[in-house]
């Protein structure tokens, strides 16, 4: 609430489907201040997607849990700096070219957030992080690395 009265010209967006604690957070964008200046939305077709990342400050991705995250690349790959989990496959994913944060810590998201909003230095250091970061990641990689699974497996 302090940083969203502290930039009354940003928005938020949140993306996705009402998960674990839905009703809550539902609840609680209903009740802010800043109400006006969020958008909500189940999905997003793929087509908007470079021009939301390409107007973005950043990606907010303090998931608790996820399998992968390629949103977290995604944005990257895109030039969007990105905040995420400090654990799990988050923090494997975004290796050191995201903010890593506890997602359980709405200060210390609030002042990643706020960073990546105030910082200039910062967001480009983690634009230049992040794409070179989102390129080792390739489909030729994952194929190859899923064959030698797969390898092993009949092998052992």
């Amino acid at each position: 609430t302090a940083l969203a009265a502290r930039t009354p010209d940003v928005r938020l967006l949140v993306v996705g489907q009402a998960g674990h604690g839905g009703p809550e957070i539902e609840g609680e964008i209903a009740a802010s201040p800043a109400a006006a200046r969020i958008d909500r939305r189940t999905w997003l077709p793929t087509a908007e997607l470079p021009g939301l990342y390409a107007g973005a400050r950043g990606l907010v991705y303090p998931s608790w849990y996820e399998g992968f995250g390629f949103p977290v690349l995604e944005a990257m790959w895109h030039g969007c700096p990105v905040i995420t989990s400090d654990r799990g496959a988050m923090a494997e994913v975004a290796g050191d070219a995201a903010l890593p944060v506890d997602p359980a810590d709405t200060d210390a998201l609030s002042v990643a957030m706020e960073r990546l909003l105030e910082d200039d230095a910062c967001r480009a250091d983690l634009v230049r992080r992040g794409r070179d970061h989102a390129r080792t990641f390739t489909w030729a990689d994952c194929a190859a690395r899923t064959a030698a699974v797969y390898a092993a497996a009949r092998a052992g």
